[in-house]
């Protein structure tokens, strides 16, 4: 049962803000923003995040998808944020079970209050 479980929603590592910030600032990982296009409008996001709203992750890691993005590939770590609720960990589970590596930061907040730069 707990081996189902753990398939069926693994365990998403966290990351630090300071951790995020260091690798993305390095090109070592991809920033994953899973907000609506409106909340990005009037909070920014990460500098250099590529955004996904959480509804449309599996279609843009889909290389077979019309809305496939090649920015996110297996062969880079992938960090995800969202607004702090469990949609970044959500999106985590599903870049997990795809095979990618990731790290889930949890809300863009983290990487502001860490002083992690902002792009408008």
């Amino acid at each position: 049962m707990i081996d189902l479980l753990n398939r069926l929603f693994p365990t998403v590592p966290g990351i630090s803000a300071e951790d995020a910030i260091r690798r993305a600032e390095t090109g070592e990982v991809v920033l994953l923003d899973i907000r609506k296009a409106e909340t990005l409008r009037e909070t920014g996001k990460a500098r250099g995040a590529v955004n996904v709203p959480v509804d449309f992750v599996r279609h843009v890691l889909n290389p077979n998808s019309p809305y496939y993005s090649p920015e996110l590939r297996k062969d880079r770590p992938v960090v995800v944020y969202g607004d702090g609720g469990q949609k970044s960990t959500f999106a985590a589970r599903t870049l997990l079970k795809m095979g990618f590596e990731v790290y889930d930061l949890n809300a863009l907040r983290h990487w502001i209050n860490a002083k992690g730069p902002i792009e408008r």
